[in-house]
């Protein structure tokens, strides 16, 4: 895989994962049942709110580094011209944004439906999410040629962090 795939990839799991917690925490601890239907509308929004901040970020950081290079090589155009780039940065983004919002479903459906299947069990929908985020910081750190311990215990705490807020917010009753 390359880091056009990767990044996005990366940037929905962990942001499902982490959202569905924030949102849901409270309710897991409770105890109190998820629906299949209300899972899914819990997990299409946390994706739709990654998607649309993975394509903000991603086209002006594509647009901010071809504006910056069309300076450089041409500095007596304060504006770089629409071209055949620009809608290359488009199509980019825009299927970056796909998977992010795919893999942001599949991250939030972690936590949501490890709550639906195991009911009498409040901490495993936790525990598998904590343990997603885990991997997917061991693969980041091999990715990122860094410590993969480092990166796992990071996304860990992250994960850990933002249940005990979700639970204090109680965001869904």
């Amino acid at each position: 895989m390359n880091r056009e795939t990767i990044f996005p990839i990366t940037i929905g799991l962990v942001d499902g994962i982490i959202t569905t917690l924030m949102i849901t925490s409270g309710r897991i601890v409770s105890g109190v049942d998820m629906s299949l239907y209300h899972t899914l509308r819990i997990a299409s929004g946390s994706s739709i709110v990654g998607a649309g901040s993975y394509f903000v970020a991603q086209y002006s950081k594509m647009r901010n580094e071809v504006s910056r290079v069309s300076k450089h090589l041409n500095p007596d155009k304060n504006k770089p011209r629409r071209s055949s780039m620009e809608r290359i940065i488009l199509l980019e983004t825009a299927i970056g944004t796909i998977a992010a919002a795919l893999f942001g479903f599949l991250g939030a459906m972690i936590p949501l439906l490890s709550a639906i299947a195991f009911t009498s069990n409040v901490y495993f929908p936790f525990f598998i999410s904590l343990l997603s985020l885990a991997v997917l910081g061991i693969f980041v750190g091999k990715y990122a040629n860094g410590s993969s311990l480092n990166w796992a215990i990071a996304l860990l705490f992250m994960g850990v962090l933002v249940s005990i807020v979700g639970i204090y917010l109680n965001i869904i009753p």
